[in-house]
This record gives structure tokens, sequence and C-alpha cells, in this order.
């Protein structure tokens, strides 16, 4: 009978290999450039991963999971439009460090991967599904319908994407930080006049 993969050495090789992928291209992997890197034999990866769509996959959980923290600040009690406004400015903030910026490159050359590959977009789609998720969550809880809340939501998530892919390409992050402030403060407006017109 097979030996089960262990997955405390899974989780310790996982991390290892997101480190690599800071300074490689998601696309240019392998178990064998991978396995140099950690100093590990290929089938230990294999063994532990399977193939490489399970391996990306596998990564791109992990990317999900390392974003989480962003996300937490979000998913809270919200109930006004502060609070709401508030926990985004916290979560950018999160976004915004080098490691994050890492993450998130990792995760936009992995979406286009999973745009060429049915079998990886969920996994590709998986911090985003899991902002619009939070981000309506809130939406709802302070007083927008369903249809509305998921709408709005999109419409800033669209645009913390945009902000994003700008903070993977330049790294500036105080020139980012005034984007994201300026679309978080015409989206507060807006928010607002929403809130107002359906209480």
């Amino acid at each position: 009978m097979a030996r089960k993969a262990n997955p405390n050495r899974r989780i310790v090789l996982l991390d290892g290999i997101t480190e690599a992928l800071y300074t490689r291209p998601i696309g240019e992997i392998s178990f064998r450039t991978l396995a140099e890197s950690l100093g590990v034999s290929t089938y230990t990866l294999v063994y532990h991963f399977g193939t490489r769509e399970e391996l990306l996959q596998a990564i791109l959980q992990s990317i999900t999971d390392q974003q989480s923290v962003a996300l937490e600040l979000v998913d809270a009690d919200l109930r006004t439009i502060d609070d709401l406004t508030a926990h985004l400015e916290h979560a950018f903030q999160v976004m915004a460090s080098p490691e994050n910026r890492q993450l998130q490159r990792i995760e936009i050359e992995a979406a286009m991967l999973g745009v060429m590959s049915s079998e990886l977009l969920p996994d590709a789609r998986r911090t985003f599904d899991s902002w619009l998720r939070v981000l309506q969550t809130g939406l709802s809880a302070i007083g927008l319908d369903e249809d509305t809340a998921e709408k709005s939501a999109r419409t800033l998530i669209d645009g913390m994407y945009g902000i994003k892919y700008d903070l993977v390409l330049t790294a500036d992050v105080e020139r980012a930080t005034e984007a994201f402030r300026t679309l978080l403060d015409g989206y507060r407006q807006a928010l607002g006049a929403i809130v107002a017109r359906e209480s």
C-alpha cells in the first residue's frame, strides 16, 4: 500500500515554491527547476503534488490563503459605510506590502494560465471571488439589496484589481495608494447616494 504524503512536509515545500516564484515567472516552473531551487528531488515534488497542474492548483490555493489577511479585514462586522471603507483602507495597506505584491504578480500570471486552462480557471479566480463575496456581504449588511450589492461590489473590486496591477507593474506604492484613496472617496460618495435613495 502506498505511503500517504506528509501534509506538513507539503506545506513546507509549498512555502518554498511560492518563495521561489518571487524571482521567476510561474509559466517557467517545472518539477526539475523547482527541485533544484529547493534542494530536493523531483520525485519528492511529484510525490507530494502529483502533476504540474495539481502543483499549480496548490500554489493558487496557497496564494489565496496568504492573501486572506487582507480579506479578513473586510470580512468583519460592518454596519456603516465608514466601517466598510475603513476596513478597505486597512486591507489595501496589507495588499500593498512587498510580499503581497509578489503574490499578486503570481496570481495575475496564474489567472492568465487559467484563461488557457478550464481546469485552472476556478483556482485562478479564487481570490477575486473571495473579495467579491466578502464585499457583497458587507454591502448587504449596510442596507443594499442583493443585486445592487453584487454590482457595486464588482465595480469596486474591478477598480482595486486595476490598482493591484499597477502595483505589480510599477511597485510605486505612493501613487497606487493615492489612486486607491481617490477610488475609495468616489465610491464612498456613490454608496452614500445609493443608501440614501434606498432608505
